[in-house]
């Protein structure tokens, strides 16, 4: 059975607009853009990436922030999919990763990976099939 290992990244920019015009859907616009918020991507203990909004204040004095959840971070990125036109398949293990600053969506499908390993800037899989294209730290 053929195999596919894709890495989609998604800068924290676009991510940003998303999850703002997202959540603004039926709501009256605020006064606030875009502009004045960032996203934090980062990764939790686990492995498992953590998305937070984060709003500055005038002068820099306070902050506001808070998470997006799982739910919400994958509804984006369905949406920002279908918006560029890159199909993603129903089955298929698809798994949030980091890449550098951006947040990278990785779907394998038509083999059984088992969990990535991932260190020094790659990801490598378990199936052996694959090893000879994924890159391998030297």
């Amino acid at each position: 059975m053929p195999k596919e290992v894709r890495h989609i990244l998604f800068t924290p920019e676009e991510l940003l607009r998303a999850i703002m015009e997202q959540a603004m859907q039926g709501r009256p616009t605020p006064a606030q853009t875009p502009d004045s918020f960032t996203l934090e991507l980062a990764a939790d203990p686990r492995g498992d990436v953590v998305a937070r909004i984060v709003r500055r204040r005038a002068g820099g004095r306070s902050t506001m922030s808070w998470e997006v959840s799982r739910q919400e971070l994958h509804q984006v990125l369905l949406t920002l999919c279908r918006g560029a036109r890159i199909p993603l398949p129903v089955r298929g293990d698809k798994r949030l990763g980091l890449a550098g600053a951006n947040l990278c969506l990785t779907v394998v499908t038509g083999a059984h990976p088992g969990p990535p390993m991932v260190g020094d800037g790659s990801i490598r899989y378990a199936d052996p099939e694959l090893a000879p294209f994924m890159p391998v730290p030297v």
